[in-house]
Order: C-alpha cells, then sequence, then structure tokens
C-alpha cells in the first residue's frame, strides 16, 4: 500500500486541506510587523516549525472486530509517542528530514461490507472499511542550527 504512518498501512491518506496535498514539512517561520510612525515593513524569525494539520486515512479490514482492534489497540497507541514516520504515494517523508508527531486520532466511520470478494488492495478479503482522522505535527529529524 502506498501510504503509511508509523507501522500502519493505509489505502488511502488524504490532507483535509486538500485532497491531493502532501503532509506539510517544517520551515522557517516569519512574522510581519509594522510600527506605528515608520515606514515599511519588518519581519521576524520565529524559528524552524511545522503547522499542525489533519489527514484521514482509509483501510479494509477482515471485520469490524479486527477494525475495531486495529483503531483502539493500534491507532490510538501511537498518540504521545514518538515521532511517526509518513508514507505518502509512496514517498518517504523522512528523505525531506520530516517526521510526524500524532497528537490525536479520531475515529470517523467503519463500513460494514458486504458481496465484497478480496480486499481493495486485493490481499486479504475484506469486511469492513476504516476512517480514521489524524491529527499530526511535524518535526524535524535532525534538527539544524538556528543562526
Amino acid at each position: 500500500m502506498p501510504y503509511r504512518i508509523g507501522e500502519f498501512s493505509f489505502i488511502s491518506l488524504t490532507n483535509v486541506s486538500g485532497v491531493d496535498a502532501p503532509p506539510p514539512v517544517v520551515r522557517e517561520a516569519n512574522e510581519a510587523f509594522q510600527r506605528h510612525g515608520v515606514n515599511g515593513t519588518g519581519v521576524r524569525r520565529l524559528g524552524i516549525k511545522g503547522p499542525t494539520f489533519q489527514m484521514v486515512s482509509g483501510v479494509d479490514a477482515p471485520s469490524l472486530d479486527v477494525a475495531g482492534q486495529l483503531f483502539v489497540n493500534g491507532y490510538s497507541l501511537l498518540c504521545g509517542e514518538g515521532p511517526q514516520q509518513i508514507i505518502w504515494k509512496t514517498f518517504d517523508m523522512t528523505t525531506a528530514g520530516v517526521e510526524y508527531l500524532v497528537l490525536d486520532v479520531e475515529w470517523v466511520e467503519c463500513i460494514p461490507l458486504r458481496n465484497l470478494v478480496g480486499g481493495f488492495a486485493g490481499q486479504i478479503a475484506s469486511g469492513a472499511f476504516l476512517r480514521a482522522l489524524w491529527t499530526l505535527q511535524p518535526v524535524h529529524t535532525n534538527q539544524p542550527a538556528i543562526q
């Protein structure tokens, strides 16, 4: 499967801000400011940061029970753990020097699948399709020194 967060693979992983947008990376954050009575605009460097964002994952499971266990005993355990690798459309985001903290994961829906032979990915028989909403924070894997 071309998508992954940590050890979990997905059929789909979409950024809620745009269907085909990749996860954001860390970059220099700036703030523009102006002072009364002074011409022009100044820029203040705030450091290297990444925005908190959300993605929706989708995966098929053999049954509703297995999907529930995957969420409770899998996805939710990543909250508060260390940074996780994300693979997006087969691109490993760690090659861009970024990993992601899982701040929260929410159950969106689990749809029972009937009359489906084989899985969406063609690997296992599907009895359910699980969608989850992930709240993530990008972090630098090797933080460069700020000058």
